[in-house]
């Protein structure tokens, strides 16, 4: 999901392949969604798409 957004905001130039040394770096905190250094980065991506990406893969699900 991550990956084609990455793609199609920089016209196919980036994908997420170019950004995992980045994430890899980066220290997540449970609950906080993507770290501010990442989001700065992508910011081409829209911030609706970002939410649900963090809703879907990152934030706690109460089960």
């Amino acid at each position: 999901m991550l990956d084609r957004l990455i793609e199609s905001g920089t016209d196919g130039k980036e994908t997420l392949d170019d950004y995992l040394p980045q994430l890899m770096k980066t220290p997540f905190i449970k609950g906080m969604g993507l770290p501010s250094s990442i989001l700065e980065s992508i910011d081409f991506v829209p911030k609706k798409a970002i939410t649900a990406i963090e809703e879907k893969y990152l934030y706690s699900r109460a089960d």
